[in-house]
């Protein structure tokens, strides 16, 4: 029996990343494919952004909407001014903080 059918819906998975990570990003679906293929795992990255959708509200709906945030830490991402201070300062907060 497949892990999908022990499941009532799939565990949102929210990638954050710089840009310049994408080849990482992508490296990483690639491991968990077989759990996405399983319905396990449902995965957002910004690439999923359909062309007229506000830029910021979709990723904040994915972002809010997600069970496992992935950070890809890399100098590109501690230097991104948007993943530090759009992306995470609310989801760090409502944890508790690192």
């Amino acid at each position: 029996m497949s892990a999908s059918k022990h499941l009532k819906k799939p565990v949102q998975i929210f990638y954050s990343y710089a840009h310049e990570d994408r080849k990482n990003r992508a490296t990483l679906s690639k491991y968990l494919a077989p759990m996405q293929d399983e319905k396990v795992i449902n995965e957002w990255f910004d690439d999923n952004i359909i062309a007229g959708e506000v830029f910021g509200g979709v990723i904040n709906k994915n972002l809010y909407a997600a069970d496992i945030i992935i950070l890809i830490i890399s100098t590109d991402f501690v230097n991104s001014r948007y993943c530090w201070t759009i992306e995470m300062p609310d989801p760090v907060e409502s944890t508790g903080g690192c």
